[in-house]
C-alpha cells in the first residue's frame, strides 16, 4: 500500500501545470514536456517513471516555475478586481474562490490570468502589492498615485529589490546613498496609501528627481563594470551564498567596501567553479610549456603536467596557485612543486601508476640493480608446507598483494635487497618531474635485507 500512496504522489500538480502551459518557457525550451502537460491534467510520480522524465521534472522543475513566473506582470493601473454582491471568483490557477482577484499579463505571448489567494504569493511584485493595498480605500489612493505619476510603480513595486538583483555586487556607499532616498520616498507614498497622508508636490518631485538620479548612478556603474572580472557578478555571489556559507558575509563586505572590486586576499577564498574559471586562461598564460591548466573545481584546479611526452594530471588547491598568480611566480612554479611536492593531489589512477613506473626506473638506473621477483611458491612452502588446494590458492592471492606493496631491487654482485615502499615512490616521481631527472639517493627510505629475511618478512604480513 505503501508503494502505491508514493507512486500516486504528485511530481506536477493542476496549479504549476496550468502556469505552465499559459507561459512559454517550457513550451520553448522543453516541448516534450509541454506536450504531456497538454495530455494530463496532473503528472504523479507513477506516471513520469513509465514516461521516463522523472529524473528531468525532479531536476527541472523548481527552474521552469521560476522563469515561467519571470514571464508574467501585473497590470499596473488596475491590478486588483473585486467581487460584486459576495460572488466569489475562482482563481485561474488553483480554482479557489476568493474576493480580490489580481490581473496578470504574460510579456511574451500576451495572455492574461485572474488569480488570488495564495497563487498571489507566487509572483514578487504581486505579493509586494497584497501588502501595500488590504482595502479599498487604501486602492483608490493607489490609483490616484499612479495617475499622477506612473513611475511610483517602480518605486513602490518594481525597484523594492534592486540592491539585491543588480549583474554585479554593488559598492556600499552606492547601496547606502540609495537606500536613504528609497525608504524616504516609499515612506511617503506609503504614507499616502495606508493613512492619506497629504503629499508635499514639490518636496515629492524633488525626492523622485534624486531617486532617479541614484537609480542612473547604479545602471552607470553595472553597465561600466559588469563584464570586468575584477567585480563580483551576482550569479557569482549567489553561487558564493549557496555553496560557501560561513565565507560568503565577509567576502561580500570586503567587495562592497572595496569599491565594488574583490580584493586579492578575498579571491584566494573564493572557491566556487565558475569564479575560477576566470582565472584559467589567465594563469595558462603565464605558465610554463610543461604545465596546461585544464578546468576547475570546487576550491581547486586540474593541472596537467608533460614530461618526456607522458601526461601526469593533478589536483592543486585553487587557493595555493592563485597566490603564485598574484605574487607573479608563475614562472618558476616548478621550483615551488618541488619544494611543496604533496600540494599535487594525484587526480587519476593512470598518473599514480606513472608516478611508480618513473620513480622505478630511475631508482634502477641509480642504483644499477635489477628488478627482483620474489619467488611466491617458496614464501607459501616456508609459510605452510600442508595447505589444501584451497588453502593455496587463497594463501597465493595474499603473498601476491602483500608483494605488490613493495619495489624490491637485486645487487647483482651479491644476494642483499633494496626495499623500497611502492608509496614512497610517488613522491620521487613527482619530484622528477621538476628536477631535471635528478635524485638524492640519501632522501629515499628503503631497507637492506638478504633474499631469506625478505622472505620471512613476507611470511609475516600474511594474515
Amino acid at each position: 500500500m505503501g508503494g502505491d500512496i508514493l507512486s500516486n504522489k504528485l511530481l506536477i500538480n493542476s496549479k504549476d501545470r496550468k502556469l505552465l502551459l499559459f507561459s512559454d518557457f517550457v513550451k520553448n525550451t522543453e516541448p516534450e514536456i509541454f506536450g504531456i502537460l497538454e495530455e494530463n491534467n496532473t503528472i504523479s510520480i507513477d506516471l513520469a517513471i513509465q514516461l521516463n522524465i522523472f529524473n528531468k521534472i525532479k531536476q527541472g522543475l523548481p527552474f521552469w516555475l521560476e522563469f515561467s513566473r519571470k514571464e508574467w506582470i501585473p497590470d499596473k493601473q488596475n491590478p486588483r478586481l473585486v467581487a460584486k454582491n459576495g460572488d466569489f471568483k475562482k482563481c485561474q490557477l488553483c480554482a479557489t474562490p476568493n474576493k480580490f482577484q489580481y490581473k496578470i499579463e504574460n510579456k511574451t505571448n500576451g495572455n492574461i490570468l485572474l488569480i488570488g489567494g495564495d497563487c498571489v504569493n507566487s509572483f514578487k511584485e504581486l505579493r509586494t502589492m497584497k501588502k501595500l493595498i488590504t482595502n479599498d480605500e487604501e486602492y483608490t489612493r493607489y490609483q490616484n498615485l499612479l495617475s499622477y505619476n506612473p513611475y511610483f510603480y517602480e518605486v513602490l513595486v518594481t525597484n523594492t529589490n534592486i540592491l539585491t538583483s543588480t549583474e554585479i555586487i554593488l559598492p556600499s556607499y552606492y547601496k547606502d546613498s540609495f537606500k536613504k532616498i528609497q525608504k524616504r520616498l516609499i515612506q511617503k507614498l506609503r504614507g499616502y496609501i495606508k493613512h492619506g497622508q497629504e503629499l508635499n508636490e514639490k518636496e515629492i518631485s524633488h525626492l523622485i528627481a534624486v531617486y532617479k538620479n541614484e537609480i542612473q548612478t547604479i545602471n552607470e556603474f553595472v553597465n561600466k563594470n559588469k563584464n570586468n572580472d575584477d567585480y563580483l557578478s551576482r550569479d557569482i555571489a549567489d553561487k558564493i551564498k549557496k555553496n560557501q556559507k560561513n565565507e560568503f558575509e565577509k567576502i561580500l563586505d570586503s567587495v562592497e567596501n572595496n569599491g565594488g572590486r574583490i580584493p586579492k586576499f578575498t579571491s584566494l577564498i573564493i572557491k566556487v567553479e565558475s569564479y575560477l574559471e576566470l582565472f584559467i586562461k589567465k594563469i595558462k598564460y603565464r605558465l610554463p610549456k610543461k604545465f596546461n591548466l585544464v578546468r576547475a573545481q570546487f576550491g581547486a584546479f586540474e593541472l596537467i603536467v608533460t614530461n618526456e611526452k607522458v601526461d601526469y594530471k593533478f589536483k592543486i588547491d585553487s587557493k595555493l596557485l592563485m597566490t603564485q598568480y598574484f605574487e607573479n611566480k608563475l614562472k618558476s612554479i616548478s621550483e615551488f612543486f618541488l619544494n611543496n611536492i604533496d600540494v599535487l593531489v594525484i587526480n587519476e589512477p593512470s598518473t599514480r601508476d606513472k608516478l611508480v613506473q618513473k620513480g622505478q626506473s630511475k631508482i634502477l638506473e641509480e642504483m644499477s640493480g635489477e628488478f627482483y621477483e620474489a619467488n611466491i611458491k617458496k614464501i607459501i612452502h616456508i609459510y605452510d608446507k600442508n595447505l589444501t588446494p584451497k588453502e593455496y590458492a587463497e594463501t597465493y592471492n595474499k603473498v601476491e598483494s602483500i608483494i605488490e606493496n613493495f619495489f624490491v631491487i637485486k645487487n647483482p654482485k651479491d644476494e642483499v635487497l633494496s626495499i623500497f615502499p611502492i608509496n614512497d615512490l610517488i613522491p620521487i616521481g613527482k619530484k622528477l618531474l621538476f628536477s631535471d631527472g635528478k635524485i638524492n639517493l640519501n632522501e629515499l627510505h628503503y631497507r637492506k635485507v638478504t633474499v631469506k629475511n625478505f622472505q620471512q618478512f613476507i611470511v609475516s604480513q600474511i594474515v
